[in-house]
């Protein structure tokens, strides 16, 4: 992955990013809110989300990686929990 492919997905993020900084972490996806949020995984992936040059050029703030990140562990774990 470039640095502009993980730009573009990270940019496609900031509405997501602030939707769950003023819903919280109850909020539930969307289906297409969940590809978002798989666009940021592959991101992070890749090594590229917390290059400060990348999440700058994409318009976040490191703290829209830190909901971004943690939504995406809760729903990591919600799919490995067994009730």
């Amino acid at each position: 992955m470039t640095e502009n492919e993980a730009i573009s997905l990270l940019a496609a993020c900031r509405p997501l990013a602030a939707k769950l900084a003023a819903e919280g972490f109850e909020y539930k996806l969307t289906p297409e809110e969940r590809a978002t949020l798989d666009g940021y995984r592959r991101v992070r992936e890749a090594g590229l989300a917390n290059i400060d040059r990348v999440r700058r050029q994409a318009g976040l703030f490191q703290f829209d990686l830190v909901m971004l990140s943690t939504t995406l562990s809760n729903l990591e774990q919600q799919a490995f929990d067994i009730d």
